[in-house]
């Protein structure tokens, strides 16, 4: 072990630069390449030279790792499927970018509904998701106090940065139509219009799940019916 430390500190040491700093690459996720896509397909703003390179960056990431994880090493599936669906939304999907397959492996491991809340709620952006079907999350939580037992403060800083934007996204509902062709109907097992989207109830009726999913019904409902009378607030 000792000598482990050593030989990693030896390392260190050697790339730290005459001036006492370090200098190296700076790298991240996949997702950044599928949210860059993502952006800017819905803004209308996107480049198609510069799309094709953040694919060739996500397609090289996924080669390096057997395909499929978010970084190496290591799998991590939702990150297969939201880069294929923003590859595919972006208009690069198929031909010899190396993913042309990957449907298949997305239908195996259970289709689009199985991806994370993050990604369904990007896919109803483009109505390739229903709105109702993801998980109800109001900007009204950012007015819970800090002695209530869920409030922002009580999660990490990372959570809050994703969980208040997404709240802003489920008010607005952003929605802008693509082409059916760019679509991702063919990643639902069993096809889109037949595909169980909302989230399942328990077996057993009387549950944490069941009762979080009461709550959520409840909500979409008062959104529904426009019944939010902090929302301006929040």
């Amino acid at each position: 072990m000792c000598a482990a430390v050593a030989a990693a500190r030896k390392f260190l040491f050697s790339q730290q630069h005459e001036e006492a700093y370090w200098c190296g690459e700076l790298e991240a996720d996949t997702t950044l390449e599928s949210d860059y896509i993502l952006l800017h397909t819905l803004l209308g703003t996107g480049n198609q030279e510069r799309f094709r390179r953040r694919r060739t960056g996500f397609c090289g990431i996924k080669i390096r790792t057997a395909g499929g994880a978010s970084m190496p090493p290591g799998p991590r599936t939702s990150a297969l499927r939201e880069g294929l669906l923003w590859v595919e939304a972006g208009g690069l999907y198929g031909g010899s970018s190396g993913i042309a397959a990957r449907p298949r492996e997305i239908l195996e491991m259970g289709g689009v509904t199985e991806v994370n809340t993050f990604t369904k709620i990007y896919l109803c952006f483009f109505g390739q998701y229903d709105y109702d079907a993801v998980p109800a999350i109001p900007p009204e939580i950012v007015l819970f106090p800090n002695w209530f037992w869920f409030n922002i403060y009580e999660i990490s800083s990372w959570s809050r940065a994703i969980l208040v934007p997404l709240s802003i996204c489920y008010a607005k509902k952003p929605f802008k139509k693509i082409p059916r062709a760019r679509g991702v109907e063919e990643l639902f097992v069993g096809g889109m219009q037949k595909s169980r989207m909302h989230l399942h109830w328990a077996k057993k009726l009387v549950s944490w799940r069941n009762f979080f999913l009461v709550l959520d019904r409840m909500t979409h409902w008062f959104e529904r019916v426009h019944v939010r009378p902090l929302r301006s607030i929040a």
